[in-house]
């Protein structure tokens, strides 16, 4: 397999394990996961990819959408946590009064 095609799946692995941390509310490990694959993301060359034959191109896209898939799954969760955190935390600190 190629250096590309290797990245994008650890990619995906780690896309994946963000789905089942986010989707079992264990938002640490999600956080561990994203810097992780954040990491990984930062590390590739932008030609990572450049001279794929077209089969490793096809995989290639395949692999990056599912990454985009497991974010679709993943936002959502996310969002309904935050949002459970804004009613606990309540409003915050009113400004100009006084």
């Amino acid at each position: 397999m190629s250096e590309c095609l290797d990245s994008f799946e650890r990619l995906l692995d780690l896309s994946e394990r963000m789905v089942e941390a986010a989707e079992g509310e264990n938002w640490s490990v999600l956080t561990r996961h994203e810097a992780k694959r954040r990491e990984l993301v930062e590390s590739l060359p932008a030609d990572l990819c450049a001279g794929l034959a077209d089969a490793e191109q096809v995989k290639a896209r395949v692999l990056l959408e599912s990454c985009q898939r497991c974010d679709a799954k993943v936002r959502p969760l996310v969002e309904t946590h935050l949002d459970e955190l804004r009613v606990l935390l309540g409003p915050g600190p009113q400004s100009g009064s006084g």
